[in-house]
Formats: C-alpha cells, structure tokens, sequence
C-alpha cells in the first residue's frame, strides 16, 4: 500500500474523502511538484480497491497532470491489457470513478510547489538533491544529525541505499568530517594534548610535537626529530586518549622533521 504521511507545507495537497463508502472511510490524495507532475498519491482504504489504487499511483506517479487528466480510464485499460493485468471491471471501474473525482475538484487549476520531482530522494518527506547537499553543508557532513532532523528515510525506507551513496560522495568532496572540520578538530586535539602528558605511562619530555594535521579521516602528528621512543605504544594511548574526547575512533601517522 502506498503510505500517507504528512508533507512539507510547501507541497499543497488534493483530496477528497468519503466517509460512507462501503467498509469504511475513503480518502484519496495527490501532490504535484513544480512542473504539475505527480509527486505522491495516496489513499486511506484497506479493502478491495486497495490493488486498483496501486496500479493507479504507479501509473500516475511523475507524470504531468495534463498528460492523463482527460482520459485515465482509456489509458490506464489499455496499458493493463497489454501487460496482461486481470481485473474486475466493476471494481476497477469503481477505484477509477473515485480518481476521477478527485481530478475533477482540480480541473483547471495548477498547484505548483518547490520541488522537481525528477531529482526527489525521499517521497516521504519531499528531500531532493538539493535538500540532502544543503543539509550536509549544515551539518557539516555528519549524517547522523541530518538523517536525525529531516526523517529521511525513515518512512518506506527505498531512498536510504541512493541517500547512502550521495552522502559518500559528498564526503569524498568535502572537508569535513563527523560533523566539523579540521580546523575546529585540530583544535579539540590541541586543548587536550597539554593533559595527555599525565595520561600517558611514556617520557615525553624529550619529543618535540611540531604540528598536528588532519586529512581525510588521518591525523599527522609532526615531531622535530625520531628519538628513541616506543612509537607503537605512543600511537595506542594517543588512539585511547583522543577517540573518546572526539567521538570517532581516530586514525594517525607520525613524521619527522629531521
């Protein structure tokens, strides 16, 4: 069944409802973008026209209004025929009669929205691409806060593989990472380091820490020179130490000026 959810203010949506209609309330709903195309139809029924309204939403969906508005009937007959879809004429004829007047109280009237349903993500919550890019630039690339405050993918669930992926190559892109950028990551690091002294079992009284960079996912820690130091201990407690104070597990390699 195709799911209603509530929808952005943006995007005006048609209904009508029938309260007397056999086993219950009917309610039929579409939404159109901004091009007048069929961004969502949805339907309130659990009975017996609930495979009709399928076939129909299927059809419909990111067509223009004015493509199918005058003759669904004829359409949507000859295109089931020729997929060999069997159906009850009387109740297809019913499930059709009812879309149709839902069509008729929007005869002549446009209803135009922001969205371009041609790059839509989520039909369940109205994100396109431009919405996801937005939201990353917001969060600074941390998805868990994004996919926290715009429900994506969190209705039928068939975006989250194509909303992975974007997300994946936005990362590829973009400096930040778990939701700040190196800038202000560096930072956090460096207000901990002065206490890592007492935190750490090691002399590091000798070792000289130049610089600390941040790319990619990778901390460089820069020394003025190689000492003799046990550097694989060093990296598990600087590994230890700085994971929980960052909130990801951090990756590190260290150089050496001289």
């Amino acid at each position: 069944m195709i799911q209603n959810f509530n929808f952005s203010q943006r995007f005006e949506k048609l209904s009508i409802e029938e309260p007397d209609y056999q086993d219950g309330k009917l309610c039929l709903s579409l939404t159109l973008d901004s091009k007048n195309k069929v961004y969502n139809f949805s339907y309130s029924h659990s009975g017996e026209l609930a495979s009709y309204f399928d076939y129909i939403g299927q059809f419909i969906l990111d067509k223009p209004l004015d493509d199918f508005q005058h003759d669904i009937a004829f359409t949507i007959f000859s295109i089931s025929e020729h997929q060999g879809v069997v159906w009850d004429t009387w109740l297809a004829n019913q499930a059709l009669m009812h879309f149709k007047k839902l069509l008729n109280t929007i005869t002549g009237r446009q209803f135009y929205s922001a969205l371009e349903s041609d790059k839509l993500i989520c039909r369940c919550f109205a994100k396109d691409i431009k919405a996801i890019l937005t939201g990353y630039e917001e969060y600074k690339g941390s998805k868990v806060d994004f996919l926290k405050n715009s429900f994506l993918s969190s209705g039928c669930g068939q975006c989250r593989s194509l909303f992975d992926q974007l997300w994946a190559d936005y990362d590829q892109a973009s400096e930040y990472f778990q939701g700040k950028s190196p800038s202000e990551i560096i930072d956090i690091v460096k207000a901990h380091m002065a206490e890592f002294k007492d935190y750490s079992a090691q002399d590091l009284s000798s070792l000289e820490l130049r610089n600390i960079g941040f790319e990619a996912g990778i901390f460089t820690f820069e020394f003025s020179e190689k000492i003799e130091i046990n550097f694989e201990a060093l990296e598990n407690s600087l590994v230890n130490y700085l994971s929980p104070r960052l909130g990801f597990v951090i990756k590190l390699r260290f150089t050496f000026l001289a």
